[in-house]
């Protein structure tokens, strides 16, 4: 009866040990390194990137790009320019999976990290990038 009772809770160890490890697979954690020299492109919108360098960063989207399509009538052109902002000194902070980046003119961006190589902003939109983070 004794052993039953010591087997039993060894077996319910076990079992609560490996669904604490189940949850703790999809969380990513966010690391200030992990945005350090490195190019994050668009998953959908490729022209779309995402370039943190020497404590700067340079933001570019291409909607042009973005828009063409097998179906795409190249005499019909849209209206929309590319763009490429720059922000110096940028500042990151994080919580969690969520990184908070901060710089001149304004910056105030947050991204999540929703993957070993993919983060997302608020949007839904997803980058990713060659290498692992951290």
């Amino acid at each position: 009866m004794y052993n039953e009772k010591i087997l039993i809770a060894l077996l319910s160890i076990f079992v609560l040990a490996g669904c604490a490890s189940n949850t703790d697979k999809g969380k990513y954690i966010a690391k200030k390194s992990d945005l350090e020299n490195i190019v994050f492109s668009g998953q959908i919108e490729e022209a779309n990137q995402l370039i943190f360098n020497k404590g700067n960063l340079t933001i570019i989207t291409n909607p042009t790009l973005n828009n063409i399509k097998p179906s795409t009538n190249p005499q019909k052109n849209t209206n929309e320019k590319s763009s490429e902002n720059h922000y110096n000194n940028i500042k990151i902070r994080t919580a969690g999976n969520t990184y908070t980046i901060t710089g001149s003119n304004g910056l105030e961006l947050k991204l999540k990290k929703v993957g070993k190589r993919v983060i997302s902003d608020l949007d839904g939109n997803e980058y990713s990038t060659e290498r692992d983070l951290d």
